[in-house]
């Protein structure tokens, strides 16, 4: 599970059943490591609480049978935080670099009336 990255860039990643938080931070402080098995955690009680709240929040009904699960990116200054589902096809490497091209695509046009 090693990734490059930027230099000084950090990955904190927690899930629970319902959803999974992956914080990018690219502060200038920090320390480049690789993404491995310490990045990532499950949530405890509280967190996975909040997970859930989220979860239900991004999830739409269309039907009796048919729901819509959305994701939920915010930027905070030199921190990205990802909120999808804790479902295998929203964490893929595809998914990953689709995922890195909105948010740089973010950073250069729709980032710039920041």
């Amino acid at each position: 599970m090693q990734h490059v990255l930027a230099e000084n860039t950090k990955v904190n990643i927690t899930w629970s059943k319902d959803l999974t938080e992956c914080i990018v931070d690219l502060s200038p402080d920090n320390a480049n490591a690789p993404v491995g098995s310490n990045s990532v955690q499950r949530s405890d009680i509280g967190k996975a609480r909040a997970l859930s709240g989220v979860s239900e929040r991004l999830r739409q009904k269309i039907s009796q049978w048919a729901y819509i699960q959305r994701s939920l990116r915010l930027y905070d200054g030199p921190r990205i935080y990802l909120y999808k589902p804790s479902r295998l096809i929203s964490w893929t490497r595809t998914q990953a670099m689709n995922d890195a091209a909105d948010i740089i695509a973010y950073s250069i046009i729709g980032g710039a009336g920041r």
